[in-house]
């Protein structure tokens, strides 16, 4: 560890221990001016780092973040082959035409710069598909982005957009991220972002979405986590080339009916909430691949759910289940399933017929026996099961399973 990151460290250990001593709470502007600290020293002993570099041409991301720069130094150009090129949290208002010599730049990180000033200096280019522009303060796109004719994605993040922005200048465009604006969508232009298959809309402050946004037809991925929603208008389910669906931590208590209409759906996302029941209907959904419904309120899920052939990964844990539907069984792609922190007094008899399982949890759940049939699940890479009241002088066969387990690479953790 380098000197200065030491004295750094040692600092922090030493504020941190200050103050759970005397009983405070170091507060949030100390502890960013420490994490901003050991930012700049670790940017310095990067940037020289990238001085000494002898065979530059090998160099595929260049990290110039927490330098204080005002302009890109000249060294940048002698990195002809980035692919990459982060300068967040400096003061840089332009990037010159000398930017065009990097003809394999596809990325450019510009977070933390530009202080609500939307007129930055840019010049033509043809090879930068993705810019990230979070945590500037805009209000609008910057004009001149138009200029990057290759732009395919666009994050702008913790801005403080109002609105959707105009996006139909930027003809390539079709990912845009505006999560942590405070955006009113029913103040929103839809028809100019038509041409996008990702949208985030994540912890924008959004209580219902309007029926507009079904005219984006081309989604393929919609993000809403941390918002209000209490449910999504039934004119969604015209968005039938949706494959990723998010509406983790909102406040649904159901499932919204227009998700079952979503064929299409691949993974779908429904992590705390407070849902109580997932409909027989969810067996539309035969492409999914992986449902995320943990922390809810669950205290059953429906036969039907067997039904999804397709399904790699089940993520039921932090429910209240307390047995698995008998169909179950019937999820022969199934890779991972992660049933932990529930009621489950004995280990549903289903899950012994999971024989492409990679990966199981039921820690945590008031089992205290286990069937022999359990070694039928020799493709286990990873097995959790602590924090249940099972007596393992009473089950010697599970020992034995372990280390065959264990023999193979596979990691397995429960309590003595």
């Amino acid at each position: 560890m380098k000197l200065a990151s030491l004295i750094l460290f040692i600092l922090g250990s030493f504020v941190a221990s200050l103050a759970q001593n005397q009983g405070e709470e170091i507060s949030q502007d100390s502890l960013r001016e420490l994490r901003l600290s050991r930012n700049k020293s670790r940017a310095k002993e990067r940037y020289e780092s990238y001085l000494s570099t002898k065979d530059k041409s090998q160099v595929k991301f260049l990290d110039l973040s927490y330098l204080d720069l005002e302009e890109l130094p000249d060294i940048v150009y002698e990195f002809r082959n980035i692919r990459s090129l982060d300068i967040s949290n400096n003061h840089i208002k332009k990037l010159p035409k000398e930017i065009n010599q990097l003809q394999n730049l596809k990325s450019i990180v510009w977070k933390d710069n530009l202080n609500g000033k939307h007129r930055i200096k840019l010049k033509k280019n043809n090879t930068i598909t993705r810019i990230n522009l979070e945590g500037n303060d805009l209000k609008k796109i910057p004009r001149k982005l138009r200029r990057l004719k290759s732009l395919q994605a666009i994050d702008l993040g913790n801005n403080k957009f109002l609105k959707i922005p105009n996006t139909r200048r930027l003809k390539e465009l079709i990912d845009l991220e505006l999560s942590g604006n405070p955006i009113n969508l029913y103040k929103s232009n839809f028809k100019r972002i038509t041409q996008l298959d990702k949208l985030k809309l994540n912890k924008c402050e959004l209580d219902s979405i309007p029926t507009e946004l079904a005219s984006l037809t081309q989604l393929k991925l919609l993000q809403l986590a941390g918002n209000n929603l209490t449910g999504i208008p039934k004119e969604l389910e015209k968005l039938n080339k949706l494959e990723y669906l998010t509406l983790y931590d909102n406040k649904l208590t159901e499932l919204p009916d227009v998700v079952y209409e979503l064929g299409s759906l691949k993974q779908l996302d429904l992590y705390y909430n407070e849902i109580e029941k997932v409909s027989p209907e969810i067996e539309n959904l035969t492409n999914l691949e992986i449902l995320y419904i943990s922390n809810n309120r669950l205290y059953s899920l429906p036969e039907e759910i067997g039904k999804l052939s397709n399904l790699k990964e089940l993520y039921v844990h932090h429910n209240r289940l307390s047995y698995l539907p008998e169909s179950i069984k019937n999820l022969d792609s199934l890779k991972i399933l992660r049933m932990n922190s529930n009621y489950f007094s004995s280990l549903p008899k289903e899950v012994y017929y999971l024989t492409s399982l990679k990966n199981l949890d039921f820690s945590e759940n008031q089992i205290d026996a286990i069937s022999e049939e359990i070694t039928k699940l020799t493709n286990l890479e990873l097995l959790y099961f602590y924090g249940n009241p099972i007596n393992l002088e009473n089950e010697p066969f599970l020992l034995v399973f372990f280390e065959q387990l264990r023999a193979q690479g596979s990691v397995v953790i429960y309590s003595e």
